[in-house]
This record gives structure tokens, C-alpha cells and sequence, in this order.
């Protein structure tokens, strides 16, 4: 794969992405203006059931689609290519099946355990419909990343969320006047009909790119491979996002226990997760972009054991994936209070997320290091360890926020992200004993952080000029120390004549 090929796909993700997350904040801004806090508590309770099937398609389906189309058309398999992605299209429909039918049958149970009685469970079932048009868009996503065509489901993820937003607000103006349940509903409704546009228009647009695929090699046991990667990744999962739909439950319910009112602790919780969260992964998009790419490289090199290519790209990542994330980390901190009054109108909200900012950098460098995993076959040890992580959090979440409220779950949620850095990264040393200049990658860029950091505290100006002061101290103080000077490598094409 040539640099510009690599470049061309970064910068089309990053941008698509940060189109989508500022589409999504004004989004959400909206619809936390139009339901309040406690619909925004339920509206977020929903989601915990939708993420649940979401963290179940993505995580399978679409890493086997990358993982085996990238090691398929490395060896020149091409038909072994097309053959993969009906493997997984397959799996694809069994699973979708099974969720639409196990949400839609216990919809019920799942109501009054998550909504609380809050609002009815035919808002569960309503879900149900978004699960197949989720599950075959995650396949055809990893295909063209797997093909370094990513800019194709960028745009397609654009038009979604595009469709999603559109639809949400002319639906809410008819329904959300009936109740906040109807508000819900035209919300899950619009993600219906966006979810099946997203399928119609990847299909397409995979129908099309395949035909370019011509030569008849195909590589072996395809079935078992695809099950290899996406079966124990799916089942693990389940049992994960079940375990995080069970955390978010336990908050509210953890809230009532401090002394909270219900619909205070769900005001709280839709406070936490709708509003302040979302600002805190606003800046993800370029990291995402980081990490679907990074999957492929890395897996192609695996399968021909180009170690030291791989020990330069890891120590490349963490360098710069850690600059990145401090200076995000510095913004945040000193501007927090005013994003939360800016966007929300809410002063509580912008503490919350001034004490969240260091969370970035565990968050961030967390996601790139289990994309590295998943490109060396470590895809379920990487799932073991966000298992793991999911129960340490639940009984942290059962202990400590009955006592300390939010406080509590802000402790919980730095000991959780902590921890799974910690293993995710001791998984990876333990494979490739790659070696890092901690003065050069972590101290340099912290040291120049806090000037730029003390800088805008003591000259005090407004926020657009303070943060284009820190970025100009941050990137000179950095240029000035080395940071950026690396042993550069070349991404290319794996061919295999």
C-alpha cells in the first residue's frame, strides 16, 4: 500500500468522522433541549440495548471481514476475498435473526429491568428493527477498510447520520408533543430508516467494487477461519455488552442508594452519559481513523512475520497517539466549564467534564493498542480483558457509588481505564518486545503541556485565542525538544508474485 493510498484513507476518515461527531453533538445538544434531563436519562438507558447489539455486530463481523480480506488479497487471493465477505454477509443474517428475535421476545423483561417503568417496553422491541441493518453495514465496512477503500463507508456513514438527524427532527416535531416516550420512539424510528439506507447504499457500493476482484485464487478453510475470528469475538461480546448494559443499569440504581430520587439519579446519569461523555470522545474521530487502519497494516506484516516493521509502527503509534491525546487532555481541562455552559447551558455538566479530561489519555491510548492486537490474532485476549474490566466495574459501580454518587463513578471509570491500558499494553510488550524513550515520548510532551497550560491560565484570554496559544506552545515546545523526530517507514503494498 503506497503512503498516499494510506494518507488519503486517514484524512477521509478523520474528516468524515469529525463531520459525524459534530453532526451528532449539535445532535445531541438537540434532543437534550427537547427531552430534558430525565428523557435524556431514558433516551440513554435505550441506547444501552442498542450499544449491546452494536458492540456484538462491529466487533465480530467486521474485524474477520478486515482481518481475512487483508490476508486474502496479500497472498493475491482474490476470489478467497469475495468468498470471505459472503462468509461473514452469512453470519451476518444468523445473527441478526437471533438478536431481533431474543430483544424482541424478552422486550418485557428488558423494559422493566432497563427503562424502570419509566416508559413502555414497545420502545425495546422498536429497536429490534435496527439490528439487521447494523450487522451486514459492519461486514461491508471491514471490507473496504481490508481493501483501503475506507472513504467509501465514510461517506455512507455520513449519509447515515445525515438521514438519522433529518428524519429524528421532523419525526419529533410530530410525535415528541404526545410525551417523551413518543419523542423516543421517532428517535429509534429514525435510526430504523437510516440503519437500512446505510445497508442499501454499501451494498451497492460493495456489488460494485468487486468486480474489480477478477482472478480465481482463493485460500483455504474460509468457514473455519471466519468463525475462528468472529465466533469467539461475537460470543465474548455478548457476555461484554450484557455486562456493560448491566453497568449502566446499576448507576441509576446505585444513585437512588446515595439518595437520590429516581428521577434525579436518572436525570444524573442521562447528565453523565448524554451529554458530558459524548465531549469527551468528540475528538476520537481522528484516533478512530487511526485505529480501523491501523488493523490491516498490521495484520499483513503479521502474516509474514515482519516483526521489526511492526515494533516501528507500535512505537510510532504510542509516541504520537500520546501527544495527541495530551494536548485534547489540556483543552478539556481548561475549557471544560465553558463547553458544558456553551452547549448544554449547564455549569454542572463543564465540571464533569474538566474532571474527565486526563481520562482521554488512558481512553485513547487504549483503543489504539487493542487495534494492534487485533491485527496479531489477539482479538479475544482483548476481549477477555474489556470482560474482565466490565465486571471490575460493576462491583467497583455497586460499591462505591452508593457512597460517593458520581464522584464514585468518576473513580470507577479512571480505575477501569487504567487497568485495561495497563493489561492491553502488557499483552502487546509480551508479543513484540518493542522499546520506547520514555523522556522523549512521555515526559517532553507532559512538560510542554503544563507551559502551555500555566501560559493560558496566567494570560487569561478568550477561548478561541487561548486555544490557538496552546497549540502554538504545545507544537513549538514540542518541535524544540525532538518529539518528532522518527526513524520514518514506508507503508506499502504486500504482493506476493
Amino acid at each position: 500500500m503506497c503512503v498516499l493510498q494510506f494518507l488519503v484513507n486517514g484524512f477521509t476518515m478523520v474528516m468524515a468522522s469529525a463531520v459525524i461527531r459534530i453532526l451528532l453533538l449539535w445532535f445531541n445538544v438537540y434532543i437534550s433541549n427537547c427531552l430534558g434531563e430525565n428523557g435524556m436519562g431514558i433516551f440513554t438507558l435505550l441506547m444501552t440495548v442498542l450499544s449491546f447489539a452494536q458492540g456484538v455486530a462491529t466487533s465480530g463481523l467486521s474485524l474477520a471481514a478486515t482481518r481475512i480480506v487483508s490476508e486474502e488479497l496479500a497472498i493475491n487471493c482474490e476470489l478467497g476475498a469475495k468468498r470471505a465477505v459472503k462468509k461473514c454477509l452469512t453470519f451476518a443474517l444468523l445473527l441478526s435473526v437471533l438478536l431481533s428475535s431474543v430483544v424482541w421476545i424478552f422486550a418485557p423483561l428488558i423494559g422493566t429491568v432497563v427503562l424502570k417503568g419509566e416508559a413502555p417496553f414497545e420502545l425495546v422491541r422498536a429497536l429490534a428493527l435496527c439490528f439487521p441493518g447494523l450487522t451486514f453495514s459492519s461486514v461491508f465496512s471491514g471490507y473496504f477498510i481490508a481493501v483501503r477503500k475506507a472513504y467509501k463507508s465514510s461517506f455512507v456513514q455520513i449519509a447515515e447520520v445525515a438521514v438519522r438527524v433529518l428524519c429524528s427532527m421532523l419525526l419529533m416535531k410530530l410525535l415528541l408533543p404526545k410525551g417523551v416516550a413518543y419523542g423516543c420512539l421517532a428517535l429509534i424510528l429514525a435510526s430504523v430508516v437510516s440503519e437500512g439506507i446505510s445497508f442499501a447504499v454499501n451494498l451497492a457500493l460493495y456489488l460494485n467494487d468487486k468486480k474489480r476482484l477478477i482472478n480465481f485464487k482463493s485460500g483455504e478453510h474460509l468457514t473455519s477461519r471466519v468463525f475462528k475470528i468472529a465466533l469467539p469475538v461475537v460470543l465474548s461480546s455478548m457476555l461484554k455488552s450484557a455486562l456493560s448494559s448491566v453497568k449502566q443499569i446499576v448507576i441509576p440504581t446505585g444513585l437512588v442508594l446515595y439518595g437520590f430520587s429516581k428521577k434525579r439519579a436518572i436525570s444524573d446519569f442521562g447528565l453523565m452519559n448524554g451529554m458530558v461523555i459524548p465531549i469527551i470522545l468528540f475528538p476520537y474521530a481522528i484516533i478512530g481513523a487511526v485505529a480501523s487502519l491501523t488493523v490491516p497494516e498490521i495484520a499483513s506484516r503479521h502474516i509474514r512475520g515482519n516483526r521489526q516493521r511492526i515494533n516501528d509502527i507500535i512505537v510510532l503509534l504510542i509516541k504520537n497517539v500520546f501527544i495527541f491525546s495530551l494536548f485534547v487532555c489540556g483543552v478539556l481541562f481548561c475549557y471544560g466549564e465553558e463547553l458544558g455552559i456553551t452547549l448544554y447551558r449547564s455549569i454542572k455538566a463543564g465540571r464533569y467534564i474538566t474532571l474527565l479530561a486526563p481520562l482521554v489519555l488512558l481512553m485513547y491510548m487504549d483503543t489504539v493498542t487493542d487495534s494492534i492486537l487485533k491485527g496479531i490474532d489477539k482479538q479475544v485476549t482483548v476481549v477477555k480483558i474489556n470482560i474482565f474490566d466490565t465486571l471490575l466495574c460493576i462491583a467497583l459501580i455497586y460499591l462505591l457509588v452508593p457512597k460517593a454518587g458520581l464522584t464514585g463513578y468518576i473513580a470507577v471509570l479512571y480505575i477501569s481505564e487504567l487497568l485495561n491500558l495497563i493489561l492491553s499494553m502488557g499483552t502487546l510488550y509480551r508479543e513484540y518486545k518493542f522499546k520506547i524513550d520514555i523522556y522523549k515520548i512521555f515526559i517532553k510532551p507532559s512538560f510542554a503541556m503544563i507551559v502551555g497550560l500555566e501560559f493560558v491560565k496566567y494570560t487569561s484570554p478568550t477561548p478561541i485565542r487561548g486555544f490557538l496559544l496552546m497549540f502554538f506552545i504545545y507544537l513549538s515546545l514540542l518541535i524544540i525538544f525532538g518529539c518528532f523526530r522518527v526513524k520514518p517507514f514506508k507503508i506499502r503494498e504486500v504482493v506476493v508474485k
